[in-house]
């Protein structure tokens, strides 16, 4: 359903919260061989994560220590 407003209105969808961490707690790991795409997802972050480093052409066979690294070259880039 879709519903037209009178006037357009600007909101707020998700305010902008910052926190310092020091880790970071995989909660899981997705492998969609379809999509040919891993995603994580991170407690701290609240949403999940996809690694370009380990999906596409780059898609195959993974380790922890491969997702490690990728997680941690990812939140490099934030």
């Amino acid at each position: 359903m879709e519903i037209k407003l009178k006037n357009k209105k600007t909101i707020t969808v998700a305010p902008a919260r910052t926190k310092d961490i020091e880790s970071l707690t995989v909660v899981r790991i997705i492998n969609l061989p379809v999509e040919k795409k891993i995603r994580v997802f991170i407690r701290e972050l609240g949403q999940p994560l996809e690694l370009p480093q380990l999906s596409g052409e780059n898609y195959g066979t993974w380790t922890d220590k491969a997702v490690e690294s990728a997680i941690t070259e990812e939140f490099a880039k934030l």
